[in-house]
């Protein structure tokens, strides 16, 4: 594909020399370009802590992250050994830190054992810092239960704290038990906090957490021990600290589980998949005391999401077509849902795939090539806004 000379973007002028840069997508305002393998890391090579971001890898149990050195493609690092005493680390969730990149999730069960609900795995919630570019250390959480992981970590910096961690967490038995953990020294010590728990039989599952300028948020669900009883829950939390739940959106998740949540001002929006097939659907509330959420599936023959996050023009939700492997970026904002073909990449290429963003205007789409294993990086660049008619 040609090379642009130059194009507009949100009422400014962007010059790029990057190939492969696709037109306009018109309902997201952005730009897509594939990214050069050419500029990537080199054995022993010592990263700059404070370019670098870390994200979760495709699989939870194989220890590695995703990570990016502000510039370049995304690419593996490891949490920790394969000679790790009690299985490699089980990495579900990363993200940076004032001084320090945090990963989380749990140590001591293989991933194996993490997949099994009848017998709960000698795990506990996990981790990781690396506060010098090329280290990682695990950190021991004191007062978390056994048989417990962390299911997402989001920085402090949106409210003024860029030194305080979050983390939704959930011990793993068929009688879950939901929790928080916080930290205000960049993922040193931590301390354990309360969910307010739900009504029901005894099953209160903390899957996600983000954070904008009025607080935490964690998205999960409560009442049944069955997929199929389960009720959405929203947690809130000012700072961390004291959290409340949300006041009765009462739908059922109907089988899907909660995979990622992000916020549009006061709208929350959850993307679930669902355990017995390649289905993701999008649930979005408004916030408003007693409105309950909606659930739609934006694409004809959507699969599984390949990821949801916060950006400068609203929420957005990579989802894929399983009948042609076409991927859909869509666009929330201001309660209206836009979708966008996104060109030249097709899921049929590539054994697994992800989503990631830096909360701002960059956006990433990440591949493993199912022949070769090469990552494959997409760089999509957005606006500070966008107007669509």
């Amino acid at each position: 594909v040609a090379a642009l000379a130059a194009v507009t973007l949100a009422g400014t002028l962007w010059r790029t020399s990057r190939p492969d840069t696709t037109p306009l997508l018109p309902n997201s305002g952005a730009t897509l370009a594939k990214v050069s393998a050419r500029d990537r890391p080199t054995t022993g090579e010592r990263f700059v802590l404070n370019e670098s971001l870390v994200r979760p890898g495709f699989e939870p149990g194989d220890g590695f992250l995703l990570r990016h050195r502000g510039h370049g493609p995304w690419f593996f690092d490891r949490v920790d050994s394969p000679t790790t005493p009690g299985g490699v680390g089980y990495v579900t969730s990363a993200t940076e830190c004032a001084d320090a990149l945090i990963a989380a999730g749990s140590s001591g069960a293989s991933s194996t054992a993490m997949d099994r609900v009848e017998q709960t795995p000698p795990s506990i919630a996990t981790v990781w810092r690396n506060a010098d570019g090329t280290e990682w250390k695990q950190i021991v959480i004191n007062g978390v239960p056994a048989g417990s992981v962390i299911t997402g970590v989001v920085s402090g910096r949106s409210i003024g704290q860029p030194k305080r961690l979050v983390a939704s967490a959930r011990t793993l038995s068929l009688t879950s038990d939901a929790f928080a953990l916080t930290s205000d020294d960049c993922g040193v010590t931590w301390g354990k906090r309360e969910l307010p728990k739900g009504s029901g039989p005894g099953f209160e599952f903390a899957a996600a957490i983000t954070a904008t300028a009025g607080g935490f948020v964690i998205a999960g669900s409560i009442d049944g021990r069955s997929p199929d009883g389960r009720s959405i829950i929203i947690w809130t939390s000012p700072d961390g600290f004291t959290w409340k739940a949300s006041s009765r959106p009462d739908t059922s998740f109907f089988g899907y589980l909660p995979r990622s949540v992000a916020l549009d001002g006061a709208t929350v929006v959850i993307t679930g998949g669902d355990s017995r097939t390649a289905d993701t659907r999008i649930f979005t509330w408004d916030g408003s005391p007693g409105a309950w959420f909606t659930a739609e599936t934006i694409t004809r023959e959507p699969g599984q999401a390949l990821g949801t996050i916060a950006s400068t023009v609203g929420v957005l939700t990579m989802q894929p077509s399983l009948e042609n492997g076409t991927l859909h970026m869509v666009r929330q904002s201001a309660g209206t849902v836009k979708v966008d073909a996104v060109p030249g990449i097709s899921t049929r290429d590539f054994s697994v795939m992800t989503f990631l963003g830096d909360g701002g205007t960059q956006a990433w789409v990440v591949g493993q090539r199912t022949n070769t294993a090469e990552l494959v990086t997409w760089s999509i660049t957005l606006g500070s806004s966008v107007t669509v008619e």
